[in-house]
């Protein structure tokens, strides 16, 4: 999740929950602004302002799902949800994980399911 001065949830990224990536971009290039999404939802922004979907028609809704990360979409935009964790799903507990896992910055479903979680 990308914040103004960091980003949250990055157990795999070490270091980057420090980073405000989109103030340091926008310092590099000389801009304003720079905005940052994860791959999911940019891809599905990137759908939503596409025919037959795009901007001009709100009713339509999807669900982009890539592996261990979910986009929602409704009304020609992408869903963030309240605490811009809409779709987090790796950080899901499915039922093996102790009850802090994601306090102590682990990512339950992803580490069974992801890289890590299959590599013999």
């Amino acid at each position: 999740m990308i914040r103004d001065d960091h980003i949250q949830l990055t157990p795999n990224l070490p270091g980057w929950e420090r980073l405000a990536i989109s103030r340091r971009l926008a310092e590099e290039f000389g801009v304003p602004e720079v905005r940052v999404a994860n791959d999911v939802r940019a891809g599905a922004l990137a759908e939503v302002r596409s025919a037959p979907c795009g901007a001009s028609t709100p009713a339509c809704t999807s669900v982009w799902v890539l592996v261990l990360v979910v986009a929602l979409t409704g009304g020609g935009r992408v869903l963030s949800g309240a605490h811009q964790a809409a779709g987090e799903i790796a950080y899901m507990n499915p039922g093996t994980a102790p009850i802090g896992a994601v306090a102590a910055g682990h990512a339950p479903l992803e580490e069974l399911v992801g890289a890590a979680g299959l590599d013999p």
